[in-house]
């Protein structure tokens, strides 16, 4: 599995908002098991306590991605389903991991002509059971990347043309929440190689540069990556994308996600956009021609 390796520009986001100094150990962040009241705190020992209670959430919708291109299969990060409130049925993930930070030779987006993505596996995030493959619409997001330069952020979103149906989170396509400073998150993903706990518990300490940052209350920060990871507010909602940690010479943990706030007004414009056929588009190409949909 591909390591995450941030980009310089978000890490220098993760260092804001907090007054903790020293070197910087970068890490991607990584993913286990989950009850719905277990959290990477409980289990991984005496970490900085917030008081706050673990939300309920679906079971079953968070995935290691398997990303099959021309190049062969590739692994890294986290992409789990949403539905939006019209029922329109999504997977979400980070859009850093389709290039060298998911294993790529080089950045590549997965809705262009000349993708090389012919089509995705999924395999449970926390217990490593394949699912199955499936028929995912990319959606063009602009400059959906990681760093400042994004619009909508480190995100990249797929329209899922599945018959099956699995509980996810909804993605509100008016008035998403807004974040503030002191609000408590969770990460739902495998972040503590010592827990196998499902949810980590998380303090914002800003919002700046179009990213939400936060103090992960974790021990320590599972080397493979979790971007793409969700993060939800203490309600159990959707609240942001994850998409990069760090942990400081003091023990902090910090890391950084994409707000929904920042990234669904370009879902909205996506999802209204008239869908583009790349099966159809590519029907002409060569055997080898990238085409983004199972075949």
């Amino acid at each position: 599995m591909a390591r995450l390796r941030p980009p310089s520009r978000l890490l220098g986001h993760l260092l804001r908002g907090t007054a903790a100094t020293g070197a910087l150990f970068l890490i991607g962040c990584g993913e286990r098991d989950e009850t719905a009241k277990s959290t990477g705190s409980e289990a991984a020992g005496p970490v900085p306590a917030l008081s706050a209670n673990a939300p309920k959430i679906p079971k079953g919708f968070v995935f290691r991605p398997v990303f099959r291109t021309l190049e062969g299969d590739f692994s890294a990060g986290i992409a789990f389903f949403a539905s939006t409130p019209d029922g329109t049925r999504l997977l979400l993930t980070s859009a850093q991991l389709f290039g060298p930070a998911g294993g790529y030779f080089r950045e590549y987006r997965p809705a262009h002509a000349n993708s090389p993505l012919r089509g995705m596996g999924l395999r449970d995030a926390f217990s490593g059971e394949a699912r199955f493959d499936p028929r995912a619409r990319p959606l063009l997001l602009p400059s959906a990347s990681f760093g400042r330069a994004s619009k909508s952020g480190d995100v990249e979103a797929f329209v899922l043309e599945d018959k099956e149906v699995i509980d996810g989170l909804e993605v509100p396509l008016e008035s998403p929440p807004e974040l503030s400073s002191g609000d408590t998150v969770w990460v739902v993903g495998p972040l503590d190689p010592n827990s196998s706990g499902r949810l980590f518990l998380g303090e914002v300490t800003d919002i700046s540069d179009g990213y939400v940052h936060y103090r992960l209350i974790i021990n320590e920060l599972e080397p493979s990556s979790v971007a793409g990871a969700p993060v939800v507010d203490d309600a159990g909602k959707l609240v942001a994308i994850h998409a990069a940690g760090a942990k400081l010479s003091d023990g902090t943990i910090l890391g950084a996600g994409t707000p929904l706030s920042r990234f669904v007004p370009h879902l909205r414009e996506a999802l209204q956009a008239s869908p583009t056929d790349l099966t159809a588009q590519n029907a002409n190409r060569p055997a080898d021609s990238a085409n983004p949909t199972q075949e």
